[in-house]
């Protein structure tokens, strides 16, 4: 990003943060956590960020439903 930043411009590259899935193994605070530092060791190189929740589908919940000892 630093590079692409460099060559390009800050206003060239965006970066995203999604699917965003709160969980028992992906609690919120972790995504603060986790985005925060992204942000921290990102700033400079753009002026956008994207980010979504995940999209519960059908086959999501149901693939979802499978993993043992999650809750979401």
């Amino acid at each position: 990003m630093r590079d692409i930043a460099e060559r390009f411009g800050g206003a060239c590259a965006v970066w995203r943060y999604d699917p965003i899935l709160v969980s028992s193994a992906t609690p919120l605070d972790s995504h603060e956590a986790r985005f925060t530092r992204l942000a921290d060791a990102l700033s400079g190189t753009c002026d956008e960020v994207v980010m979504s929740f995940a999209h519960l589908y059908r086959k999501t919940v149901r693939n979802l439903g499978r993993a043992e000892g999650l809750s979401w």
